[in-house]
């Protein structure tokens, strides 16, 4: 079994980066999901590290190859953006651990996206002079942010019913297997 959580932990690492690297929407990726994910396998103190090592690996070779909208950016608004995804795992191992339902994996994931969309709004309204630094500028980074929150909660419940489907399937095809073999 240790072998398929490794693969499991591994496939949605890969997952998380390609996500990254390949052409989408923005905030349409899948690091969340596997934050996620990993935290309804791992214990806490590893899974945090699968979507924070997604999100550095996806950066390194954003900017190594020079891929737009994947690169190192403002060390505020990074550290914002690797906590968010760092609280991802922890939703998902208070919240999904077990057996999740898909009411638990939708609120979860929704969870997730509105962490991201709060962490990062609120570093860029700290960490940049494009907003008042009172309530109404945070207001208005807020509802500035508003077009980017709808793609994001997109992919996390995309890519989170793909990757607890996925689980789920890989699940019941090992015990299948295991009846079978008796």
């Amino acid at each position: 079994m240790v072998h398929g959580k490794l693969a499991t932990v591994l496939w949605l690492l890969g997952a998380a980066v390609v996500s990254r690297l390949i052409p989408h929407p923005h905030n349409f990726a899948a690091v969340a999901a596997a934050g996620l994910a990993a935290g309804a396998i791992l214990p806490l103190r590893r899974a945090w590290m699968i979507p924070v090592a997604a999100m550095a690996i996806a950066d390194g070779l954003g900017e190594l190859f020079g891929l737009p909208g994947v690169t190192w950016y403002q060390p505020e608004l990074m550290m914002a953006v690797y906590a968010s995804m760092a609280v991802s795992a922890g939703i998902g191992a208070l919240w999904l651990r077990g057996s999740p339902s898909v009411l638990r994996i939708g609120s979860g994931s929704l969870a997730a996206s509105l962490t991201f969309y709060l962490f990062s709004n609120f570093a860029i309204w700290a960490g940049t002079s494009m907003y008042p630094s009172d309530a109404g500028g945070l207001l208005a980074c807020y509802v500035a942010g508003l077009p980017f929150l709808s793609p994001t909660i997109a992919g996390d419940l995309v890519y989170s019913g793909l990757f607890f489907g996925a689980m789920a399937w890989a699940g019941s095809t090992h015990r299948a297997r295991a009846t079978t073999a008796c």
